[in-house]
């Protein structure tokens, strides 16, 4: 999973991949480090046994978050729970909605506009990264923070101090368009961080 999110990174941080012919050949390029995972068994039973467990609890990433890989489940199943995720009912369900134009029509139109909003995305995340980048020519000391308004993409730092006085401890929260001077040697962890 790491070589497939390492290549996608690659692909963020591209500025020649994000439209036209280059753009698929990046894309099919990440596509192939994708990982997958073959799960045969003795019976169809045992296979739809795993299948449902996987539908019911799905895998956790590295970050200890949930999610729902998509599964095809090829051959005969025994349960009809299973029988969504089977390849001839894919194919069927495909084959059908190829049948309706209008509906086909529909459903290019949004995997369109839903690369034209993933493009946009791109486009926005690529300037903020760059205006960040451009700002902090060196690590900033562990309590500063690089943020940027994204309405005008003008970059930003916010100072997380934390203050003592009497017995009360406080977060002295300034910000500045400045960038603070370069941090001691023992204090110098760059902190980067988008609001």
């Amino acid at each position: 999973m790491n070589h497939y999110f390492g290549e996608v990174k690659k692909l963020a941080e591209s500025f020649d991949a994000v439209v036209g012919k280059r753009a698929t050949l990046s894309l099919s390029g990440a596509a192939k480090k994708r990982p997958r995972i073959l799960v045969c068994a003795p019976s169809n039973a045992a296979v739809d046994n795993v299948i449902m467990k996987i539908m019911e609890d799905g895998f956790v990433d590295g970050n200890g978050c949930r999610y729902n890989p998509s599964i095809v489940r090829v051959g005969v199943g025994q349960s009809a729970s299973v029988r969504d995720v089977c390849l001839g009912e894919k194919v069927d369900n495909y084959m059908t909605e190829a049948m309706d134009v209008t509906k086909l029509d529909n459903t290019i139109e949004g995997y369109k506009s839903e690369c034209r909003r993933i493009h946009s995305d791109i486009v926005k995340l690529r300037e903020r990264m760059t205006a960040m980048k451009k700002a902090t020519p060196y690590p900033l000391a562990k309590e500063w923070e690089v943020r940027i308004d994204e309405n005008v993409c003008r970059v930003f730092y916010v100072n997380h101090k934390t203050n003592k006085i009497d017995s009360s401890i406080f977060k002295d929260k300034r910000t500045t368009f400045e960038c603070p001077p370069p941090p001691e040697e023992d204090n110098a962890i760059s902190r980067h961080c988008n609001a």
